[in-house]
């Protein structure tokens, strides 16, 4: 009678234990990391789950959240492709799969400069629906990413999808300035110059901007005369302006045969 009673005893205390592990874990399904975290470990255990619930998928979204914090990209990255694909089952909503697609893409473009896996995400997304704002910054890391694999022609195709109705004078220098450096990569520096040389006469109150530019152009060919005369040209004359200036007449007095 003794050893049923010691038997019974000890079956309810581990039913009792099971029971308040599995209420911890679901709870916070981060719980098995402890006071530290383990790439490994949370790889391993994401990886031998299939579906989340609502409450787990929130967990796993701070979860990746403080591995962005603690600069475990490649341990964010798995969760929010994770999170991607559960956005794709029945029960998930294209605006979802729009945020997952759009922080996995900058994911890539920004942080790990993987340019080919920010291009198939950024790349999905243009066929979303998009607002013009939306889709110009996408559009804008689409052209840059090809410009990064140093595919110029690509690059150059697809900045020019850049250029549409209601962009602001702030997004129209962004795509000129990465039309500019395509031309600069290609060598085709004449193309370059006369790029920006029309936009001081489209753009008068950004002349200053493009002024620098063209100054960074000549001193690439070292044309420093040519680099100097453009940035005297920039009013009101601006301190850092006027180092550039001084040291570029410096690199031209020191020119050999000069």
């Amino acid at each position: 009678m003794k050893t049923r009673i010691l038997a019974l005893m000890f079956l309810t205390a581990c039913s009792w234990n099971n029971s308040q592990s599995s209420k911890k874990f679901l709870f916070n399904p981060f719980s098995f990391l402890g006071n530290s975290w383990s790439c490994e470990k949370t790889h391993k255990k994401l990886s031998e789950r299939n579906r989340m619930s609502k409450k787990e998928k929130k967990q796993w979204v701070n979860g990746a959240e403080d591995c962005l914090k603690k600069n475990k990209i490649e341990l964010a990255v798995f969760i929010f492709e994770k999170l991607l694909r559960e956005s794709k089952t029945p029960r998930g909503s294209l605006k979802e799969i729009k945020k997952w697609e759009k922080t996995l893409a900058n994911l890539a473009f920004y942080k790990v400069k993987n340019y080919e896996k920010a291009l198939k995400y950024y790349i999905l997304l243009l066929t979303r629906p998009l607002e013009p704002g939306e889709k110009f910054f996408i559009q804008l890391n689409v052209a840059e990413s090809f410009f990064h694999l140093k595919k110029y022609s690509q690059a150059l195709r697809e900045v020019e999808k850049c250029f549409f109705k209601g962009l602001s004078i702030e997004q129209k220098k962004q795509a000129l300035v990465l039309k500019g450096r395509i031309f600069i990569a290609e060598k085709q520096f004449k193309k370059a110059v006369e790029l920006f040389e029309k936009q001081i006469v489209e753009f008068p109150e950004e002349e200053n901007f493009f002024r620098e530019y063209l100054a960074l152009i000549y001193e690439g060919q070292k044309d420093f005369l040519s680099a100097i005369k453009e940035l005297e040209k920039i009013q009101p004359p601006r301190s850092f302006v006027q180092q550039k200036i001084r040291r570029l007449i410096e690199r031209q007095n020191n020119q050999p045969g000069f």
